[in-house]
């Protein structure tokens, strides 16, 4: 099965076709009600260093720039 997003922003960059892998879901209030999602984790990396962590949640297999982003904060500690 082949997916796409619809807006097709990048339809002329290059593609990449990966495997599928059923990613976790939960359900997610939004402003259309409580919905289903599939979340995707990520690990920014800015100059070599882990900076943040955060996740994309969407009710697509793909996500497009509608997924939902949930910013994950951790607490400074200083003079560890």
């Amino acid at each position: 099965m082949v997916e796409h997003s619809e807006l097709n922003f990048y339809d002329k960059q290059l593609k990449v076709y990966q495997q599928y892998v059923a990613l976790p879901t939960t359900k997610l209030q939004t402003e259309h009600g409580l919905q289903d999602v599939s979340l995707v984790h990520n690990c920014f990396v800015t100059g070599g260093q882990p900076s943040a962590v955060g996740v994309r949640a969407s009710r697509k297999l793909i996500f497009d720039d509608n997924a939902y982003f949930l910013p994950i904060c951790h607490p400074r500690r200083e003079n560890i």
